[in-house]
């Protein structure tokens, strides 16, 4: 089983949410394995590293991070990078 890489969890209303949840539904393939989304209002957003220990890891969140920039949502691919410090 490929277990995603980090999960986001929180209001949906968070850039970060929406971009993930936009993309999710947009190309679904490119968040496989890597992103598990849970949307849950009126909880604050939380960013949780599920496989730890993993070589590519941060390679991997920032290449999440280049794929969100490119896809117009600047401020979700600025948090990701602010929160991992990429």
């Amino acid at each position: 089983m490929n277990l995603p890489i980090i999960r986001v969890s929180g209001n949906r209303n968070h850039p970060l949410m929406i971009a993930l949840m936009d993309i999710y539904v947009e190309k679904p393939e490119l968040l496989g394995g890597l992103v598990e989304i849970i949307p849950a209002d009126g909880y604050p957003l939380t960013v949780t590293e599920i496989q730890r220990h993993r070589p590519p890891y941060l390679r991997a969140v920032n290449e999440i991070s280049q794929m969100l920039q490119n896809n117009g949502y600047e401020a979700a691919s600025k948090f990701l990078d602010c929160s991992y410090e990429l």
